[in-house]
């Protein structure tokens, strides 16, 4: 007899048990269909938001900022090799104020070799994609103008400012949402004074340096100040020896203050066109001094370490990537680390319906994140391997790493 009250007993818990299991499963999954009603699985996964990589060039008139993309055009579009390239991107086409590269070009896909691209005239974007081993890996935008927006881009603006406030504020946003800025200084200028006040003068560092200090706020600013025109004539011989060594130790000297507030930092000597490829003089307009070049004739250009500075920066976007993916990565597997000593059993018999799904979900959005950041580790590894070592290894001079570098 006592035998059957226990059997009985133990029918209605079991009984009771899989109703109350039942009922929470229900609850569960109704509220589960509430809040997720409009949301895909994995819709909040970091990876499926790519973004645009930003690059601004910050330089003054006749610095050389169009000659360096021509150099980017010949380096990375026209010669494709060890498994980095540039591509223009079609999704840029017919929008307002992007414009092809091609059309700035020295070297044309044609072979038809052109003396240095006038200056910008106007605003203008330059959309592209880069390939890795094929395949895109990250787009990114160019943005170019006038060298005489600079000054009006800084505090105070002037009285017979040549752009509206509104264009102002454009070039001012384009900058604070910039994932890198290239400096561009004039190698002549800094190579032909010793003194470094009238080097910091000529090269309008203190124009510059406020941008930063004004506009950027010295917001984690990634920097490479782009050392342009080294083959001029005019550089001083032994500011080129020893790959350019004394020269960029020249430029530092006026870019201590910059250096020292933003996230990182690197100086790169480049070359458009190569050295012994140009007739350089010197012109004279509104009592300032410039250095200027034009092409020799059926000379083709030879650009140096242009390729090296957008693949620094490329590089430097990826590591940031892969830093983000790792830091979602943890998130994730903190959220399972909470789940599991509540969840599957709390008092010995119970994981619901919604657990186990949310358990899945996190699951698989840590398999998904692994790939990203193997993929990414592959990409980095491929640029590192080829033209950005032998710039990494002897041209990059001062730099400054972010943490994200340690990948």
């Amino acid at each position: 007899m006592k035998e059957k009250y226990e059997d009985d007993f133990r029918n209605i818990v079991k009984s009771g048990m899989q109703e109350l299991q039942n009922s929470i499963r229900k609850h569960f999954s109704e509220e589960e269909d509430t809040e997720t009603s409009g949301k895909t699985e994995g819709s909040g996964d970091f990876e499926q938001r790519e973004k645009t990589m930003r690059i601004t060039m910050l330089g003054t008139t006749s610095v050389g900022k169009t000659a360096f993309l021509s150099g980017v055009y010949q380096t990375l579009f026209l010669h494709q090799d060890e498994g980095v390239a540039l591509r223009m991107n079609s999704k840029y086409d017919g929008e307002e104020g992007y414009t092809s590269i091609e059309s700035i070009a020295m070297v044309r896909m044609d072979g038809t070799i052109n003396d240095f691209p006038p200056g910008t005239s106007e605003t203008k974007i330059y959309g592209m994609s880069l390939y890795i081993n094929t395949k895109p890996c990250c787009d990114f935008e160019f943005m170019d103008y006038r060298g005489a927006y600079v000054r009006e881009i800084a505090p105070g603006r002037s009285p017979d400012s040549t752009i509206s406030p509104e264009e102002a504020d454009k070039l001012r946003k384009q900058l604070e949402q910039s994932d890198h800025i290239l400096l561009f200084l004039d190698a002549v200028q800094v190579s032909k004074s010793s003194d470094v006040q009238v080097r910091y003068n000529n090269c309008r560092m203190g124009m510059l340096s406020l941008i930063f200090s004004e506009v950027l706020k010295w917001k984690n600013s990634h920097v490479i100040v782009v050392l342009t025109k080294v083959d001029h004539s005019s550089v001083l011989p032994e500011d080129k020896k020893d790959n350019y060594r004394l020269l960029c130790e020249k430029a530092m000297e006026i870019c201590t203050q910059i250096r020292s507030n933003c996230r990182s930092f690197a100086i790169i000597p480049v070359s458009a066109v190569g050295e012994g490829r140009t007739n350089d003089f010197e012109k004279t307009e509104n009592g300032e001094t410039m250095y200027s070049s034009h092409m020799k004739e059926a000379v083709m250009p030879a650009p140096m370490n242009v390729d090296g500075v957008i693949l620094y920066a490329c590089r430097a976007a990826l590591e940031k990537k892969h830093s983000q993916l790792k830091e979602r990565r943890n998130s994730l597997r903190g959220e399972q680390e909470k789940m599991e000593p509540s969840g599957r059993f709390h008092t010995g018999f119970l994981w619901t319906q919604r657990q186990g799904a949310e358990w899945e979900n996190i699951g698989k959005q840590l398999i998904e994140i692994d790939e990203q950041m193997r993929k990414v580790t592959r990409e980095i590894e491929t640029i590192n391997a080829g033209r950005l070592k032998s710039v990494d290894e002897n041209y990059v001079y001062f730099r400054k790493e972010p943490e994200e570098r340690q990948v």
